[in-house]
């Protein structure tokens, strides 16, 4: 692994830290930013074989990524669940203003 790939590993770590406290913060539009960074440069610096003697470390630092993608998955879904909740309730009051009006009318 080249010192460029090395640096580039540890960036995808910084930037998967960074989208799991944006998550946490429910900054979802900078997360997406980040996530879209990291994407690319995932393809980037894997688009290179592991040496093999780099294999373990560089499976450490995957392992710790992929950790950080479960906490932001969870966050994820829980922001999913609050969303759908809120539509939920958005829809209800809706029809019971449509209700009133239509008997009001």
């Amino acid at each position: 692994m080249s010192v460029r790939q090395l640096q580039q590993l540890e960036k995808l770590q910084q930037l998967s830290e960074k989208i799991l406290q944006l998550a946490n913060s429910e900054n979802w539009e900078q997360a997406l930013a980040l996530e879209q960074e990291r994407e690319h440069l995932t393809q980037e610096t894997f688009s290179q074989p592991v040496a093999q003697q780099e294999s373990e470390q560089v499976a450490a630092i995957i392992q710790y990524i992929l950790q950080l993608n479960e906490q932001i998955t969870t966050a994820l879904s829980t922001r999913k669940i609050c969303l759908e909740q809120e539509f939920r309730k958005f829809k209800q009051s809706r029809q019971a203003s449509s209700a009133y009006l239509k008997h009001t009318i």
